[in-house]
């Protein structure tokens, strides 16, 4: 009996054990299915992710601003690397390390992976290839952003953190369109940990991010920065601000604020110069604001160009203050108030207009609300409502007082003005591509509204004209170029309290005035130890040197032309040192060598210039096909009687020359300059001396040269 229990019992054991084996089963394969499912997916499966690559920041003239360069990161596991000694030599060519270092390091006697070089720059990421192939090697890739004019629109360009996502200016309000989507690669994992595909593995290639172009030209920012930095140091001013602006589509051609910060070496001082102060510092706007005041006057049927004003002979007392003249007179016309810049005429002309209407004509010219420029930082600015107005309000803020602005709403509502009374959109981006070419979007000019009739804006034309031609910026005139403009002076709050002792200087001009194209704004900030402080003396030389090399850069007959800023580097020159002989008549042509035919007709028909096509008769000059012939070499030839006639070199494009390099012209560049050129369309090096180039070889226009390499010689 007791054998047969103890049978009896192993039987009911074995029973029960063999449903509880069934209950198991049942729980993982049926009721937990999914559970344990993804269980073994995590223990035998890895999820790796792929960066995209950055989009490129262009300019209007599609010259690379920002670009991404990498940070390598090469570990290996020793025991599973064969052929060691040949590693070790591929190893020492790429990142240069002695062959006996890499060496001793994969004969290491361990099976854990080690770090072999560590965020190491590279500039050929080809030369990766053979190493990522073998077997026990790991490369990891880490981009990182370059920018190819280290401090050149600092602000606007802004930069990205070590996660290469955007933190400021354009690569922050963008970042978005510039970052593209993630990719992604399952992966399944052996025993012995080693990563391999498997059947129905997944895979998602990272989308690259958009390339955007922005609608500043690269030359014109150079200028701007450096006649900024140059004027600030010149009147023991603390910092400044300059923007460019294409009156007839509000896009912004540069847009300075100085100091600024080098974006390839950034420094935690340097904090203090990140703002893009166009678009965000707040100040009181002086003389400039009496634009709003003269507008309204006329708009309002107050008064006319004639209507004569009591000045007081430069002194008005009046809610308990005493409002000066700089420019004395018992009275003055409506147009010489603004030309000698009155404060006390422009106060009893906003007298009689009243509180109401010079609010409403504030808010209509932009000031108090965002200007709607795609970029973050942007300040609205200060403008009192009516119901907060004081006593003397309506006085104050007629000539610039007790509001703050920022340059760009300034700067706008004089665009406005030279745009014939339509104020427009300010605008940053041109355009949006993708990797292969598609155009994504484009912007086109966007108008805001109608703040004033034609008719008045006309008569304020005039009226800033005279302020250049005979009033308080006469420094600003442009030889046979008229220009119209206003400036402006106001003591700086500190501590609370207006101070005599610092002061900001403005003085906002457009040109030419019959057809306005080109406005600029300067603003020179915290001017102190100096009794060289107001805005004709100041802010105004600094717009006429600006000025005059645009003119120069774009060519002065272009300066007529509504389209100056389209097409720029067709128009412009490669070099903007050395100007000289900048008349209406000169032929100061720009560089046609590299440049497609069809485009180049186009150029010399809208200057007036014959030209002929040398060896190649059988050419019919009237239907130049697009695409099909580049411009090889260029001379010009002066007759008797006065005209010009270019002579062309051209060579035909066929489908196997298409991708042939033309060497570009980069004499008179600086050094830097001709590198970044040169490498950027993928040329070799070799360079002699320093400072501006002063040769090259081969010549500019040559055709593949041999070794892909170009010698430049400098001074």
């Amino acid at each position: 009996m007791k054998q047969k229990k103890k049978i009896l019992l192993i039987e009911i054991i074995i029973i029960l054990s063999f449903f509880l084996v069934i209950a198991r089963l049942f729980d993982v394969q049926i009721l937990n299915h999914e559970k344990y499912k993804s269980v073994v997916k995590k223990q035998t499966q890895i999820r790796e992710f792929y960066k995209p690559e950055r989009g490129l920041i262009y300019d209007r003239n599609m010259k690379l601003l920002a670009t991404n360069n990498y940070l390598v990161n090469v570990s290996g596991q020793p025991k599973r690397i064969n052929n060691k000694d040949t590693v070790a030599k591929l190893l020492n060519s790429v990142f240069g390390n002695s062959t006996d270092y890499y060496f001793n390091v994969l004969n290491l006697d361990t099976d854990n992976e080690i770090l072999i070089e560590s965020n190491v720059k590279i500039s050929d990421i080809k030369k990766l290839d053979d190493i990522n192939n073998i077997y026990g090697i790991t490369v990891e890739k880490k981009p990182y952003r370059y920018y190819l004019n280290n401090k050149l629109a600092s602000q606007l360009i802004g930069f990205t953190d070590e996660f290469n996502e955007g933190k400021s200016g354009v690569e922050y309000a963008y970042n978005k369109e510039l970052s593209g989507t993630y990719g992604l690669l399952v992966l399944q994992k052996d025993g012995c940990g080693n990563k391999r595909p498997f059947a129905g593995f997944y895979q998602k290639y990272p989308e690259a991010g958009k390339n955007i172009v922005l609608t500043i030209d690269l030359n014109i920012q150079e200028i701007v920065e450096n006649e900024l930095r140059k004027g600030i140091n010149e009147f023991n001013a603390k910092k400044g601000k300059a923007v460019v602006i294409s009156v007839k589509t509000g896009e912004i051609i540069a847009m300075a604020t100085y100091p600024g910060f080098d974006l390839n070496n950034i420094k935690p001082s340097d904090t203090a110069f990140m703002t893009n102060g166009v678009i965000s510092d707040l100040y009181e706007p002086g003389s400039t604001f009496k634009l709003v005041t003269a507008a309204a006057s006329l708009e309002e049927n107050i008064a006319d160009g004639n209507t004569n004003i009591n000045t007081e002979n430069g002194l008005y007392k009046r809610w308990g203050f005493e409002f000066k003249d700089e420019h004395k007179a018992p009275s003055m016309t409506f147009r010489e108030v603004i030309v000698y810049s009155s404060n006390i005429g422009t106060i009893k002309l906003a007298e009689r207009l009243g509180k109401e209407r010079l609010y409403y004509y504030a808010r209509e010219f932009g000031f108090g609300s965002f200007s709607g420029i795609d970029l973050f930082g942007e300040n609205k600015g200060k403008l009192k409502m009516i119901n907060d107005f004081n006593e003397s309000s309506l006085g104050f803020i007629s000539i610039g007082y007790e509001l703050m602005v920022t340059q760009l709403q300034l700067s706008m509502a004089y665009s406005s003005i030279a745009n014939n009374g339509i104020l427009l959109k300010p605008q940053i981006l041109k355009k949006i591509f993708s990797k292969d070419g598609n155009t994504y979007f484009e912007c086109k000019p966007q108008e805001v509204r109608r703040v004033i009739s034609e008719r008045t804006a006309k008569t304020l034309n005039g009226f800033f004209t005279g302020v250049v031609e005979k009033g308080t910026a006469t420094v600003a005139k442009l030889g046979e170029i008229k220009v119209a403009g206003k400036t402006g002076t106001a003591q700086r709050v500190i501590e609370g309290k207006h101070s005599k002792l610092s002061h900001n200087a403005f003085f906002i001009g457009y040109f030419p005035v019959d057809n306005p194209v080109i406005l600029i704004s300067v603003v020179i900030d915290d001017i102190s130890g100096t009794s060289n402080f107001y805005g004709g003396e100041v802010a105004a030389p600094i717009f006429k040197r600006i000025a005059e090399k645009i003119v120069d850069y774009v060519g002065i007959d272009r300066i007529y032309s509504s389209d100056v800023f389209n097409e720029g580097n067709l128009y412009g020159r490669q070099s903007i040192q050395n100007v000289s002989d900048v008349g209406k008549n000169s032929m100061n042509l720009p560089e046609l060598k590299g440049k497609d035919l069809f485009n180049v007709a186009k150029i010399l028909e809208e200057r007036k210039i014959k030209f002929e096509i040398v060896d190649r008769k059988d050419i019919n000059l009237e239907k130049i096909p697009p695409k099909k012939y580049i411009v090889t070499g260029q001379s010009k030839s002066t007759y008797d009687d006065g005209t010009t006639l270019i002579k062309l070199n051209i060579k035909e494009i066929s489908i196997e020359s298409s991708k042939d390099k033309i060497v570009p012209d980069v004499v008179n560049m600086s050094l830097r300059k001709a590198i970044t050129k040169l490498s950027y369309e993928g040329f070799l090096m070799e360079i002699e001396g320093k400072g501006k180039v002063i040769k090259q070889y081969p010549e500019a226009g040559t055709v593949n040269p041999k070794s892909n390499r170009v010698k430049i010689i400098c001074k």
